[in-house]
């Protein structure tokens, strides 16, 4: 929201800013778990957690861009997805948007993700 949009801002105007990565990442570090749970609790959900090995999701996920392309219908695991997720972390640096745009966010990840979350339900996202 307000955070992502002030990066934007920050960039857009920026001098320096033309050409370079930027990242609107929040400093405090959130795993995947936490990051479901703060969105599943605002939308009055509960998940548990599968682990599954990777070689099986990688298959389901290839069966489901096959299916994709028969029905048209968009697939909710593909192996873009499944790429973008199997890594045991991603890691996003504050430091340039910090020292050289001014920027930090400001809302806590236990506010923002949960406002995310149902601002995505209202818009019928998900």
């Amino acid at each position: 929201g307000a955070d992502l949009a002030d990066a934007l801002v920050r960039i857009g105007r920026h001098p320096g800013a033309l050409g370079r990565a930027w990242f609107a990442a929040h400093e405090e570090t959130a795993t995947l778990e936490r990051f479901l749970d703060l969105a599943l609790s605002a939308l009055g959900r509960t998940a548990r957690t599968l682990r599954l090995p990777i070689s099986l999701v990688r298959l389901l996920a290839g069966a489901s861009d096959l299916l994709v392309q028969v029905t048209g219908a968009p697939g909710m695991l593909t192996r873009d997805k499944v790429n973008e997720l199997a890594p045991m972390a991603w890691v996003c640096g504050t430091d340039a948007a910090s020292s050289v745009l001014g920027w930090r966010a400001r809302t806590p990840l236990s506010q923002g993700v949960p406002e995310t979350a149902r601002w995505y339900r209202e818009q019928g996202w998900i």
